[in-house]
């Protein structure tokens, strides 16, 4: 896979970090700007439309990561979707109802329609996944897609179940499927800002839930951006 280098096709290769227009992922689009520094290309937007206006301004084989917000946004991994890319989801619901209308509850339907193998985890065992829907393999290209409710003590939305999994394990499984495929689209979300949270707040959950797998998936975009 060859990616270009940088926005414009000059420079040193960047992988493209987009981020929604809310508090937190703003905090933690800084987190990663801190982090890798010129390695990203952080870009914002705030509706579905405008996360697609943003991902036809780059070539498909560019690598690509997006913090979305809370629940009610994990559709917006949608502007990430390459057909024939394998997307892991892991997420306490199932996310796939019917009909034409693309929202939290619908998303993954949609990406089966657009030619996305979709498997789904709800929990994780010894080093595995527990999978429901597509088993086939795909063309080998990776989305991994993390709505934080999967996680034991997870700060979601209010009437939104949140799953028993470990927070350590989480990490240790997407990185283990980083390593056994080739990672293309990243995206994490779920935070339900209550009220107007702090840089304190926000840097606890960054810290307890967001971090680990950030650490572990972003690294293995930055190899997809520098592939000849």
């Amino acid at each position: 896979m060859t990616a270009p280098s940088g926005a414009d096709g000059m420079g040193t290769a960047k992988t493209l970090v987009l981020f929604q227009r809310t508090r937190f992922c703003e905090f933690a689009s800084g987190m990663v700007r801190e982090k890798f520094g010129d390695r990203v290309l952080c870009e914002t937007f705030g509706t579905y439309q405008e996360g697609m206006g943003v991902m036809r301004r780059h070539p498909e084989c560019v690598p690509a990561m997006l913090l979305w917000g809370d629940g009610r946004n994990h559709h917006l991994s949608n502007v990430l979707n390459v057909p024939g890319s394998v997307k892991h989801v892991f997420d306490n619901h199932g996310d796939c109802l019917d009909g034409d209308r693309l929202a939290c509850d619908s998303h993954n339907s949609h990406s089966r329609s657009e030619g996305v193998i979709l498997r789904v985890c709800h929990s994780l065992g010894w080093r595995t996944g527990f999978f429901q829907y597509d088993e086939a393999d795909g063309s080998g290209v990776l989305h991994v897609s993390v709505d934080l409710d999967f996680v034991k003590g997870f700060p979601a939305l209010p009437w939104m179940s949140v799953g028993g999994n470990d927070a350590g394990a989480l990490h240790d499984y997407a990185r283990s499927l980083a390593d056994r495929y080739s990672l293309l689209r990243f995206d994490i979300g779920g935070y339900h800002e209550m009220g107007n949270p702090g840089a304190s707040e926000m840097a606890a959950v960054y810290a307890s839930y967001y971090e680990g797998p950030i650490r572990a998936m972003l690294p293995a975009l930055m190899r997809q951006a520098t592939l000849d």
